[in-house]
């Protein structure tokens, strides 16, 4: 085997290793460990923040060919962006009562038909409609112990979102150093709020309204910047597929 063998498929493996973290937080819900489960989708985030830059640079569309890694890449994601938070949602106390269930069935159905699309990702790299952040939505449920009402209409504004084709900024694949510097800030202060539970810090409640806020405009203006270069008889090579 050689060193770039090796490289290729230690990427693969640390891409799965997320999988095997998703299983535990499920394991850690059904306990009722639920702070415990949400480090260990942490955990799974940052690998996800990691392994597509790994792969590009270890070549594993070369060296190891057999394995479709955005395969399984999606396959981990799934569980860890989709399918734990949808157990929460069904077996916890963030929704009202009797709607968990069935909010969790439509949060797995509506990613599964975001997950499948051809052009989920675009071109230049955006991710088109809503992009299956469960995990964050309702990691903020838990920390912010927001009415289940509100967190009910949320879901099931997302859900609806997932089909407006609007341009979400791919976060990993962003080259402005400014976004990256300030996602990297709203990580550390989500981290922060994690380890402060049950406390809250309006502060870092705040701070992660602005950067929110600021992802949302960014995205709709890229979304907008798109349609206008494809209304105007532009030529469209940015723009997605």
């Amino acid at each position: 085997m050689t060193p770039a063998r090796l490289g290729g498929g230690l990427v693969h493996l640390l891409t799965a290793t997320g999988g095997a973290l998703g299983v535990a937080a499920l394991v850690a819900l059904h306990h009722g460990a639920v702070p415990g489960a949400f480090w260990l989708l942490a955990a799974a985030v940052a690998i996800d923040a990691v392994d597509g830059t790994l792969a590009r640079r270890a070549r594993v569309t070369e060296t190891v060919p057999e394995v479709d890694g955005a395969l399984l890449d999606n396959l981990v994601d799934y569980l860890t962006y989709v399918i734990v938070p949808a157990f929460l949602l069904a077996t916890g106390r963030l929704v009202p009562p009797g709607t968990g269930l069935w909010l969790a069935g439509l949060i797995a159905v509506v990613s599964g038909f975001q997950f499948a699309q051809r052009d989920a990702k675009t071109a230049d790299h955006f991710f088109r409609g809503f992009p299956s952040y469960w995990n964050i939505l309702v990691l903020y449920f838990f920390l912010w112990e927001t009415p289940p009402v509100w967190n009910y209409w949320l879901v099931i504004l997302c859900a609806a979102l997932v089909f407006v084709p609007v341009k979400y900024v791919y976060p990993s694949r962003d080259r402005r150093k400014w976004f990256f510097a300030a996602t990297a800030a709203w990580g550390a202060v989500t981290v922060a709020q994690l380890w402060l539970y049950p406390r809250r810090s309006p502060l870092l409640i705040a701070v992660t309204g602005i950067y929110v806020a600021a992802y949302v405009a960014v995205s709709l203006r890229e979304t907008w910047r798109k349609d206008s270069r494809q209304t105007g008889g532009g030529d469209g090579s940015n723009s997605a597929r």
